[in-house]
């Protein structure tokens, strides 16, 4: 976001704004709504002119064509920045809940993720706080308003456990003991399957799949979640599981940790 990092793009549009509504007769009308000097104002001004953004006609500065359809760039860029980092934020008044305990209306509530899902407690301390805005039984949900802070939550470990491709035989190349003892080592409360392969060796193991449609995106989301994840996936799908981890890391400032395990 060039215009957050930039001080003097930050202060041309800030003073193209100032003209654009006001259409400011002298500098100092200008440098007392943006909070600097006349002087500074009159440098800007003078380097505006001279990038064609402002001209000054019948004692009054204007802005050209050019500079207002700057303005108009930045304020959508901005816009964009604004709601992007909102969402990213998921700032939000009233959330619902499970009720960890029993609740009554009004009380103060502690929030904590638990195995994926967002559970209040009565008098609780925790990071995120909030007032419960019904009576709710242990089990319930239970609305919560006037919300502060951020649940402590980092993302679940997500393990990718590579099989052989059906062109080398799938589960035909498989020993079950085998993939039995290397998912001792593994924890996980999700199981996520990717193709053929890895879909018939869930069913010969009798595992309860998680995730067979959406795969990647929904081991994703789970993470997120704080929920430790197995992704199954025969050798040619590995690149593209790590490619999409790694392109969900590029985005996050906690990063999914995880790790491509072979079987043995």
């Amino acid at each position: 976001m060039r215009m957050l990092r930039d001080l003097r793009e930050s202060t041309k549009v800030l003073i193209l704004l100032e003209i654009v509504e006001n259409t400011p007769k002298n500098l100092l009308s200008i440098s007392s709504k943006i909070g600097i000097t006349v002087q500074g104002t009159s440098e800007y001004i003078r380097t505006m002119r001279n990038e064609g953004l402002v001209k000054k006609i019948g004692g009054e500065y204007r802005a050209t064509k050019k500079g207002v359809d700057l303005l108009q760039e930045r304020m959508v860029e901005l816009k964009d920045f604004v709601e992007t980092s909102m969402k990213q934020l998921e700032i939000v008044d009233v959330c619902g809940a499970i009720a960890g305990d029993d609740i009554e209306k009004d009380d103060e509530v502690g929030l904590f993720m638990e195995d994926g899902t967002l559970v209040a407690y009565s008098g609780k301390e925790s990071p995120s706080t909030g007032y419960a805005m019904f009576d709710a039984r242990k089990g319930e949900d239970v609305a919560v308003r006037d919300l502060t802070g951020m649940v402590s939550l980092r993302p679940g470990k997500i393990t990718v456990l590579q099989l052989p491709s059906a062109q080398e035989g799938g589960t035909r190349a498989i020993s079950l003991e085998e993939v039995r003892k290397s998912l001792k080592g593994i924890e996980f409360g999700k199981l996520a399957v990717t193709d053929a392969v890895s879909s018939s060796l869930a069913r010969a193991l009798d595992m309860k799949v998680d995730f067979d449609f959406a795969p990647l995106a929904s081991s994703v989301e789970a993470s997120l979640l704080g929920l430790n994840v197995l992704i199954m996936a025969s050798r040619d799908e590995i690149p593209t599981v790590v490619t999409r981890l790694e392109s969900e890391n590029s985005k996050l400032e906690d990063p999914i940790p995880y790790e491509v395990k072979a079987l043995g």
